[in-house]
């Protein structure tokens, strides 16, 4: 399963822009590698709390201007897909190889906002779980050559 997404954002990112596929097209095979990616992150610790995952549904939902509904849909096949990812490796090659500068730190920076503790209920344990997880995705988004 994880495959045929791998490739199916493959293929829609890096094809020319055509009727079959359109902006609109990239731009959702761009916001699933990312939600891929976040949940990732929030699962760094090996536990996906309900904080997280809420996390995740607001800065989806703000970030690329979902419904709700849109939002909802797209997280949960996200976490679906996630759920069978062995490895980021080509994920983070694909997003560095298709997205210009701006947009891979886009993608950075919603990653850095999904292990935000809120004041006062820092859990030191996930919290450097995710930093490393973080760490380790940007380096691969934005250095990989």
């Amino acid at each position: 399963m994880i495959r045929r997404l791998f490739v199916q954002v493959v293929e829609i990112i890096s094809s020319p822009s055509t009727p079959e596929t359109s902006t609109e097209d990239r731009e959702a095979a761009i916001r699933m590698a990312t939600a891929v990616l976040m949940i990732d992150v929030a699962r760094a610790d090996h536990v996906f709390e309900e904080s997280e995952f809420d996390s995740v549904l607001n800065l989806v939902e703000l970030h690329f201007d979902l419904t709700p509904e849109e939002t909802a849909e797209l997280v949960n096949d996200a976490g679906n897909k996630a759920e069978d990812l062995v490895s980021l490796h080509e994920f983070t090659q694909l997003l560095h190889k298709h997205l210009n500068e701006d947009e891979k730190a886009r993608i950075i920076a919603l990653l850095w906002k999904v292990p935000m503790p809120t004041v006062g209920s820092i859990n030191t344990r996930t919290h450097s779980y995710s930093r490393s997880a973080i760490c380790c995705t940007s380096a691969a988004v934005a250095l990989r050559g």
